[in-house]
């Protein structure tokens, strides 16, 4: 009996990381988003006959979701809290990790990133749309309009704003940093590499996107394989960051953009409440997705492929490689995880085995790794000399010792951003090896 049940704890729980395995966690969540979705249409349901009374007798007749503009932002706002607390719930609880661990780093460099996910959203969709006006494939009929007469435009045009900004923060929230770091998570271990887990994570979380969307109005099979490369698209930006910044000002762009600036479908759904610019759609569905949107034909295809290639360029830029964030597939992730740690969880499992026979006592390592810098060796003097000579040298304020301790921390490259190195002016390579150097050069001088 005791085996069986050792057994099935061994399928369920994970002894080191003291937590229900992957499969395990993305079924609580999924689990706790379904309860928390039927809530908030039941409210959708209280709200209606609360405040829209006149709708009832239409209700078989009309589509809610996109036919009544408050209704509507109600239902994804209301969306996104079901999401966003089921992650949050479900980190703390499952995953033992804080909402803010899932790609929320907030620095200047997520901002700077979130800004390029923003201007690339726009630039995209806005050459889409001048492809297809150059080819004929749409014809502008209007400006500034509004889909009831009666209304005004600025605050129409606010109800999609609003609405796409919330979409754009829960379906990252959800796909990227709950699902994806979850399933890489998993994944790594004895067979598969942290780098490779990464990848598959970000394949399969892209499956289960393009699902999420192929009951979509208007979805067929072409557009579900476009909304999956999409999500692929989107990834890009968080494996190669480890941030969310990239996706979500990414998706939050180019769907305003599409919806409520070009007058395009989004993903099926007609959100164009009010939109700058109204067409008339004309062209090859094949090429221009038809009553899907540009996600569900080629030009969308090739677009987002421009787009991942894009997001790589800029990730060179700013650290001057390529470099897979592997740390997302190691839990935990960080120095932090809800007051717990991977040190903890370790120095735990050896202290119960301490307690069986010297003889009989199981430890989970082959090699032990000591935290030289900092720990053994007292070199914080030596950092601070070698980082302010590199700092004076480029006509930077210098840095104090408790100012260091404040913001030193990883990845490195985030800390000397912090302290005003420009890597579009100096690549980050080049400012490290001069550190080492000069630090390689005063070591042995350093006390225990």
């Amino acid at each position: 009996m005791a085996s069986i049940f050792s057994a099935l704890k061994y399928v369920f729980w994970n002894k080191i990381e003291k937590r229900p395995r992957m499969a395990w966690r993305l079924l609580f969540q999924s689990i706790l988003m379904g309860i928390l979705f039927i809530a908030s249409q039941i409210l959708i349901g209280l709200i209606t006959y609360l405040f829209f009374p006149e709708i009832l007798p239409l209700v078989n007749e009309i589509d809610i979701v996109f036919d009544h503009p408050k209704l509507m932002l109600c239902n994804f706002l209301f969306r996104g809290v079901a999401i966003t607390l089921s992650v949050w719930l479900s980190g703390l609880i499952f995953d033992r990790r804080r909402l803010f661990d899932f790609g929320f780093r907030l620095n200047r460099q997520w901002w700077i990133d979130f800004a390029f996910g923003l201007v690339l959203g726009i630039a995209l969709m806005t050459c889409i749309f001048l492809i297809e006006l150059s080819l004929g494939w749409i014809q502008v009929t209007n400006i500034l309009v509004t889909n009831a007469p009666d209304s005004k435009f600025i605050p129409s045009i606010l109800i999609p704003l609003v609405l796409f900004i919330s979409v754009g923060f829960y379906e990252e929230l959800f796909s990227r940093g709950y699902q994806l770091t979850n399933l890489a998570e998993g994944f790594n271990g004895k067979y598969i590499t942290s780098r490779w887990a990464l990848l598959l994570a970000a394949i399969l979380s892209s499956g289960v996107f393009g699902l999420m969307h192929a009951s979509n109005p208007n979805a067929n099979l072409m557009s579900t394989l476009n909304i999956c490369l999409a999500g692929i698209f989107l990834a890009a930006g968080f494996v190669l960051t480890g941030q969310l910044a990239i996706p979500i000002g990414l998706h939050i762009s180019w769907n305003f953009f599409q919806g409520n600036v070009f007058g395009f479908p989004v993903s099926g759904g007609d959100f164009r409440v009010a939109t700058f610019i109204q067409i008339t759609q004309y062209g090859p569905d094949l090429w221009t997705g038809g009553p899907f949107g540009p996600e569900g034909g080629l030009i969308g295809t090739i677009t987002t492929m421009i787009g991942t290639l894009i997001i790589l360029a800029w990730t060179w830029r700013r650290s001057g490689k390529f470099r897979l964030q592997a740390e997302i597939s190691e839990y935990p992730r960080g120095k932090r995880r809800a007051g717990f740690s991977q040190s903890k969880v370790k120095t735990e499992l050896i202290a119960k085995e301490s307690k069986k026979r010297p003889d009989t006592v199981s430890y989970p390592y082959t090699h032990i790794i000591w935290d030289w810098n900092g720990t053994l060796l007292d070199d914080i003097q030596l950092c601070l000399r070698v980082i302010n000579t590199l700092l004076s040298k480029r006509s930077l304020p210098k840095v104090s010792k408790i100012r260091y301790q404040e913001i030193f921390g990883f990845p490195v490259q985030d800390y000397y951003q912090k302290l005003g190195f420009d890597f579009s002016q100096e690549p980050f390579d080049q400012i490290s090896t001069e550190f080492i150097t000069a630090y390689e050069a005063g070591r042995e001088n350093c006390p225990l």
